[in-house]
């Protein structure tokens, strides 16, 4: 397994898309699915191509969908930081639509840790563009 982050559009309609968001860090491997509004992922690739130009310390985080069980599907959060020259370290976290088990709400549950080039950052917007249209496309950040 290669680490990366791959989000896949599997529907959507007027207003909503809904991604698969698979994190793998080479070892472990988490899947969640996520409802955006529609225009969400454009909203991403401004900001990002910003990121990728800061690359002594820039910040930048993607949060998409909504964390607990008030609402449907899940939750992926990214925080990516330049910490050295030519060096993205990614956080993520995601959480899995919310279901009912012993008597109270609970969702699986997934935090890893990666690193990526700036140049796949620039591959991963550019595959972002396509996503919001087209069912089964996908847009991936191979990561190191």
């Amino acid at each position: 397994m290669k680490p990366k982050i791959e989000f896949k559009n599997i529907w959507f309609d007027n207003e909503i898309t809904e991604l698969k968001i698979s994190v793998c860090d080479g070892v472990s491997n988490f899947s969640n699915t996520v409802y955006i509004s529609k225009g969400d992922i454009k909203n991403l690739i401004k900001p990002l191509i910003r990121f990728g130009e800061q690359i002594h310390g820039g910040i930048y985080d993607i949060i998409l969908g909504e964390k607990g069980h008030e609402f449907a599907n899940g939750v992926f959060d990214a925080k990516l930081h330049f910490y050295s020259l030519g060096k993205i370290s990614i956080m993520t976290f995601q959480q899995s639509v919310s279901f009912e088990f012993k008597e109270t709400w609970v969702a699986s549950e997934s935090k890893m840790f990666l690193t990526a080039e700036p140049s796949s950052l620039d591959n991963f917007v550019n595959e972002l563009k396509n996503l919001e249209s087209e069912i089964d496309s996908l847009a991936t950040l191979v990561c190191t």
